[in-house]
């Protein structure tokens, strides 16, 4: 594979036994994983992901998915996986609400990693979509994160596992609806049986909202990446003309650059 193609790093997590494996496995290859194992620590694969498709800004990029075991007694060891995070997929367990739950404390572990590209602090506040700036009263409000400014913060997705046992167990009309979790983080969701090519099949809507998903984990990391450059450029000009003016041969007024390099 060409290691010249831009890469991002996609964080997969959710309590042990969702499918998270098999699930990165059919995202990345397109069959059926017939023979998954417990994941300890962390496994990686890898796709190519065609960014924007069909326009002008296309490019071929290389997405590494981090499977991070989420066995409890290994959860601390594995944290260290979690840094440099480009985006963040999901996963929880349609017959298992406590996984959904659970994925609450998943995220801000993930943020806790990636302060660079978070608010930058340890107690994070969540800001719901119809009252930003005010604190949840949800009982998740021990993990709180701040979401008044998206632009700071890893693109989520959220992807339920085990359809096909769901349907036994729930109401079809509920598991068609838009789950709470992925409201309240105003992500997009699908619910999938990691056991059927079918649900992730080109061109069906859960494909679609995927790519749209990576496109966006993507999008922000050239964002970042400009911005960082913008930002070296900016101060190294800036710092040419602090030096050029304070030498001891300068005859510069001071006063005029100092008020136009700011």
């Amino acid at each position: 594979m060409d290691s010249n193609f831009p890469k991002a790093k996609i964080i997969v997590v959710g309590d042990s036994g969702v499918g998270k494996t098999s699930l990165i496995h059919l995202i990345a290859h397109q069959e059926i994983l017939k023979n998954p194992s417990w994941t300890i620590g962390c496994t990686v694969d890898v796709k190519l992901h065609e960014y924007k498709d069909g326009t002008s800004h296309h490019k071929t990029c290389f997405l590494e998915f981090f499977d991070i075991g989420g066995n409890i007694g290994h959860r601390s060891s594995a944290k260290i996986f979690l840094q440099g995070a480009d985006g963040i997929i999901l996963v929880h367990d349609l017959t298992n609400r406590k996984s959904q739950e659970n994925l609450h404390q998943w995220i801000a572990d993930v943020m806790e990693q990636n302060e660079k590209i978070s608010i930058g602090i340890s107690d994070y506040q969540y800001e719901t979509k119809l009252s930003p700036g005010k604190r949840s009263s949800t009982k998740f409000s021990n993990s709180l994160i701040d979401y008044h400014d998206n632009s700071n913060l890893l693109p989520l997705f959220f992807i339920g596992t085990k359809l096909d046992q769901a349907q036994i167990v729930r109401d079809s009309s509920f598991l068609k609806s838009h789950s709470q979790i992925a409201s309240f983080y105003r992500s997009d969701e699908i619910n999938l049986d990691c056991m059927q090519i079918k649900y992730l099949a080109p061109a069906t809507s859960n494909s679609i909202k995927l790519a749209k998903f990576f496109d966006r984990v993507l999008e922000n990391k050239f964002s970042k990446s400009t911005q960082k450059s913008n930002f070296y450029s900016v101060q190294t000009e800036k710092n040419k003309v602090n030096n050029l003016i304070s030498g001891p041969n300068s005859a510069i007024d001071f006063k005029f650059f100092n008020n136009k390099i700011k």
